[in-house]
């Protein structure tokens, strides 16, 4: 607690422009917070199509690049509910880039470069209560809309749900659950995928986005070891290791064009399940999770993620 808050989060990828970088600071003693953050973003999507003359697959990638700063204002209107006002003002920067089977690069095809103006309005609840290593009951609900302002053609709306439920079993037992729902519109809608780690684990395809989206996150929140004590070769002892089990199931698509299952199986609906130990180390929060995708007849190669910071 206090009048001054600092945040840093970082993805160094080999080069500052391929990697996301955000710092922040809050502004904290009235009862309005303000707050600015530099941030550099970069987003890959990957498009597979068909060549009609060798019937051999085609690889596109569009690489997106957002560098700019971050405004906020938040205001309370009481202990859990708040409305925040955010505005971004960024640079945009778009390549498209084609794989060539010869020399095993990436060629680029052109590159686009826009100045983008976007405001956005979230309304928030949260009246969560925590446990170890993550809320373990109450409620968090999130929804936004924003859009975007530009010079070209890259103007969208987006509206954006994100409804998270936590029950208690009893005390160190819980249930999680998670909502989310979002559609983008507009001559450059935003495009929404299910790979990362806080979608739907075990599917790692980056080639499958859409500007609609609909997910559900099921989690069941154990007690793993309560004292791990290593005598050698040093002294550690770990306190209130955490497991979790869960089931992600979610869908990305274009307008309507949502097809949920062909031939008995899952089409573009994606299910991912798993488990996963977490510690807390007292600065942070350690996860591993261990995950399977399935179109219910076949099943993936496990997937392993880890990730620093607390449950959803």
């Amino acid at each position: 607690m206090g009048d001054n808050g600092i945040g840093i989060r970082m993805d160094f990828n080999g080069e500052f422009e391929e990697s996301n970088i955000f710092l922040s600071y809050m502004y904290l003693p009235h009862r309005i917070d303000y707050g600015f953050a530099l941030y550099n973003f970069a987003n890959y999507s990957l498009y597979r199509s068909r060549d009609p003359y060798t019937n051999q697959n085609i690889y596109f990638e569009n690489r997106e690049y957002e560098a700019g700063v971050f405004l906020l204002a938040r205001y309370p209107f009481s202990r859990f509910s708040r409305l925040d006002f955010e505005q971004s003002f960024y640079r945009y920067r778009s390549e498209w880039h084609e794989w060539n089977n010869i020399t095993n690069k990436w060629f680029q095809l052109n590159s686009e470069t826009d100045y983008i103006y976007m405001p956005q309005l979230g309304l928030i609840f949260d009246n969560a209560l925590y446990g170890v290593t993550g809320p373990m009951a109450g409620s968090k609900l999130a929804g936004f809309i924003r859009h975007s302002f530009s010079q070209k053609e890259n103007t969208f709306t987006t509206v954006y749900t994100d409804l998270r439920h936590y029950t208690l079993l009893s005390n160190r037992f819980a249930f999680a659950n998670r909502l989310v729902f979002g559609v983008s519109e507009g001559d450059r809608p935003e495009r929404f995928s299910l790979y990362g780690l806080t979608d739907v684990r075990g599917f790692d395809d980056r080639s499958v986005h859409g500007n609609r989206k609909a997910m559900a996150n099921i989690e069941l929140r154990v007690p793993l070891v309560d004292v791990f004590r290593l005598g050698f070769p040093l002294p550690i002892t770990i306190t209130n290791i955490r497991g979790s089990f869960f089931t992600d199931i979610g869908a990305v698509w274009y307008n309507d064009n949502f097809r949920g299952m062909k031939a008995g199986k899952l089409d573009d609906m994606k299910l991912g399940f798993g488990f996963g130990p977490r510690v807390n180390l007292g600065f942070f929060i350690v996860s591993m999770d261990i995950a399977w995708a399935s179109d219910f007849v076949n099943h993936s190669k496990p997937s392993y993620y880890f990730l620093i910071g607390e449950d959803f």
